[in-house]
């Protein structure tokens, strides 16, 4: 049987997404692929999806996923980083804060809007990583980035210029950089104490396995953590194919949306991509739009049970 399937970690703090990866890695057999959908900072904790397997070919699908996070914000302290762990690069006045002044600025931030990445970032500069350039001492300008902020809410009461919220994001969204954007609307600076990631979609930590646990475990104990590929469905409009179609499917045939049995409609607003399964077939496919008929376009195929 092949070793295939999402792996929901709970990544503690001051570990990298990256070692947490190449924990699971020492325990597979080898030639067994692993990547994650979407690296979590070493100063966060929580939810992080490693991909197993043929679920590596999903990355991007798996990375339009929301997610959640419990950000704690101080406000009146700038650091070099953003976070807690930075140093401070600058202090300002937020005493006038007020839970009232926080509730009204929120919405502003709501939907598709420009955001800056930190410099200590992942963010690409001219082919090199913002944070290697940031430690060299180097001056580069990150531009903004179009991100998208679906929810946003104050979870805790304003206490010495440190409040708490709940935000769901979509993919590119920095936390850190909202704090930043956050404490300037307010006329004043701030920066993200503590984050957690929640979840990503619906995998939160009650599936998870500890990034400490996996050191001591053996991978017939891991196994019991990896959600089949499977688990996807529903994220997206998923529809159901008769054998006699699924072939059609697997060599990469186009095929009529009305020959799709619908399944779920999905709980993402993408309305250019469907999943399809079947007996034993996963089909990421786009939809298009082909002499007035809407057909489906296999775009990755994954064969679930060999």
């Amino acid at each position: 049987m092949l070793l295939d399937g999402i792996l929901p970690v709970y990544k503690e703090l001051n570990l990298r997404s990256t070692d947490c990866v190449s924990r699971v890695r020492r325990l597979l057999p080898k030639g067994v692929k692993i990547g994650h959908a979407g690296t979590l900072d070493s100063t966060a904790e929580g939810i992080l999806l490693l991909l197993i397997g043929r679920s590596t070919r999903l990355a991007d699908f798996i990375l339009s996923m929301p997610k959640t996070y419990k950000v704690t914000i101080n406000f009146g302290v700038q650091t070099s980083t953003d976070d807690a762990t930075g140093d401070i690069i600058a202090t300002k006045n937020a005493d006038y804060l007020t839970d009232e002044l926080i509730r009204e600025i929120l919405p502003t931030f709501l939907g598709t809007k420009p955001q800056i990445p930190p410099s200590i970032s992942a963010v690409h500069v001219d082919g090199k990583r913002a944070h290697n350039l940031a430690r060299l001492g180097a001056n580069f300008q990150i531009l903004p980035k179009n991100v998208q902020i679906l929810h946003i809410e104050q979870t805790k009461k304003l206490s010495d210029n440190t409040a708490e919220f709940l935000i769901e994001c979509k993919k590119g969204t920095y936390i850190r950089s909202f704090a930043r954007d956050l404490g300037i609307a307010l006329g004043t600076v701030a920066h993200v104490s503590s984050l957690v990631r929640l979840t990503v979609w619906k995998f939160d930590s009650s599936q998870a396995i500890t990034s400490k646990a996996i050191s001591d475990i053996t991978i017939q104990s891991l196994e019991n953590y990896i959600l089949p590929i499977g688990a996807l469905c529903g994220f997206i409009s998923t529809c159901g194919v008769e054998v006699g179609r699924e072939l059609d499917i697997k060599n990469g045939l186009e095929i009529p949306l009305t020959d799709l049995k619908l399944l779920s409609i999905g709980q993402s607003e993408i309305k250019n991509k469907i999943l399809v399964i079947g007996d034993n077939l996963l089909s990421l496919c786009n939809l298009a739009l082909k002499n007035n008929i809407v057909v489906a376009s296999p775009k990755c195929n994954i064969v679930i049970d060999d």
